[in-house]
């Protein structure tokens, strides 16, 4: 696993983590964590776990799901599937299984985006303090 931190970018920069930062998410094999240098409390009390069609996204959801157990923190599931260009697999398991995840995890709560924006969103998401 990697973990890194990133300090705040500029709206203006093209790279969204920094140019190392990009290029470990883009070729690493293994894990990665990325978190904000930002004053933030630990152990963290809110989680944002974005699902789209990625693969992926099953890794995220299972190390997502551990910080929660372990920090009794809140994870938001934003359903993101609406902005894929291909629909694989649908995560209709994770979908299907809501009652059961939320009795084992109770702080966890599903969100279908709404929205035209999948950046917008989560941009909206992150800044009002839900994540």
């Amino acid at each position: 696993m990697v973990i890194f931190s990133s300090g705040p970018r500029s709206n203006l920069s093209a790279s969204l983590l920094g140019g190392i930062g990009d290029y470990v998410i883009k070729n690493s094999r293994a894990t990665v964590v990325a978190i904000t240098s930002r004053k933030n409390k630990i152990p963290y009390e809110k989680i944002l776990l974005p699902v789209s069609e990625s693969l992926n996204v099953r890794r995220s959801i299972y190390i997502a799901f551990l910080i929660a157990k372990i920090s009794n923190a809140q994870v938001s599931i934003l359903d993101l599937r609406k902005f894929d260009r291909k629909q694989t697999h649908g995560f209709k398991n994770l979908y299907d299984s809501q009652e059961e995840i939320m009795k084992e995890y109770p702080t966890v709560e599903f969100t279908k985006a709404d929205g035209s924006s999948m950046k917008n969103l989560i941009s909206e998401y992150t800044n009002s303090g839900n994540a």
